[in-house]
C-alpha cells in the first residue's frame, strides 16, 4: 500500500492530532513519524485530510487572518466567531475532497498549510472575505455603540429618519444632526441601532418602491404607531 507523508510546519502537533482524530472515525490506517505521519493513499485517508483541511484548520487560519486586522483585542474575539458563522462548510467540502484526491495520484508529501495556499485559493479567499465582513460588521457595531451613548440622553423622545435608497444606502438622521449611513446587508444592525435609541417618532422615506417589504414589516411592528411611511411608487 503505497503511503503519503504529511506535515504542518505552522501547526505542526496540532494538525497531527486533528488529522489522526479524522483517520481513526474513517478507520484508516497511519503512522506517526516524528513531526510528520505516513498515511495510506486511500480514498477514506483523502477524506480525513480533506475534513482536516477545511473544517479543523478553519479556526486556526481565520484566527492567523483575523489577527492582521488593525483593532483590538477586544474587538478580534467577538470578529471570529462571527466570522466563522459566515462559512458554511458544506459549499465546500467536495471540491476539497476532490482536490485531495486528485493530489494522492500526484504527489508523495503534503504540507497541509501549503496545501492550503496553493491548492485552495477559493477556500482561503472565502474565509477572508468572511472575516473582512466581520470586521466591518464589528467597526459598525462600534460605531452604532458610540453614538447611542451620546443619543441616550433622548431615548424616547424626538425624532429621527430613515432614507432607503435604490442603490441599497440606508441612511438615519437624527435631530441633533447625527447621521448614519450603511447599506442594506446592515439592516439588522440599523434596526437594533433605532431600537436601542428608541426615537418617538420615526420617519421612513423608501425610494426604493418597498423593495424590501420584510424590513418595513420589521419597522412596523417594532414603532408601530410612531413610524410613518412614504413610499415612492414606481410610474
Amino acid at each position: 500500500m503505497p503511503y503519503l507523508i504529511v506535515s504542518s510546519m505552522e501547526y505542526g502537533k496540532i494538525f497531527l492530532r486533528l488529522l489522526s482524530r479524522r483517520l481513526e472515525e474513517n478507520g484508516e490506517g497511519f503512522a506517526p513519524c516524528g513531526t510528520r505521519m505516513l498515511v495510506e493513499k486511500t480514498d477514506g485517508a483523502a477524506k480525513a485530510v480533506a475534513e482536516t483541511l477545511y473544517r479543523d484548520l478553519k479556526p486556526l487560519e481565520m484566527a492567523r487572518l483575523v489577527n492582521l486586522l488593525p483593532v483590538s483585542l477586544r474587538d478580534k474575539k467577538e470578529i471570529l466567531p462571527r466570522a466563522m458563522k459566515l462559512v458554511r462548510d458544506g459549499d465546500h467540502a467536495e471540491r476539497v475532497i476532490g482536490s485531495v484526491r486528485e493530489f494522492f495520484k500526484e504527489e508523495n508529501v503534503l504540507i497541509a498549510e501549503g496545501f492550503l495556499r496553493f491548492r485552495l485559493p477559493l477556500l482561503l479567499e472565502d474565509w477572508a472575505l468572511a472575516v473582512d465582513r466581520a470586521g466591518e460588521e464589528q467597526i459598525l457595531r462600534d460605531e452604532y455603540r458610540t453614538l447611542a451613548a451620546r443619543l441616550n440622553p433622548v431615548k424616547g423622545e424626538g425624532e429621527a429618519s430613515m432614507v432607503l435608497y435604490g442603490d441599497g444606502k440606508i441612511v438615519l438622521g437624527f435631530e441633533n444632526g447625527s447621521r448614519v449611513e450603511a447599506s442594506s446587508g446592515d439592516a439588522k444592525e440599523i434596526i437594533a441601532l433605532l431600537s436601542e435609541l428608541d426615537p418617538g417618532s420615526l420617519f421612513v422615506y423608501d425610494l426604493t418602491g418597498g423593495r424590501d417589504p420584510g424590513l418595513l414589516s420589521v419597522i412596523r411592528r417594532i414603532f408601530g404607531n410612531r413610524a410613518c411611511f412614504f413610499i415612492k411608487r414606481e410610474r
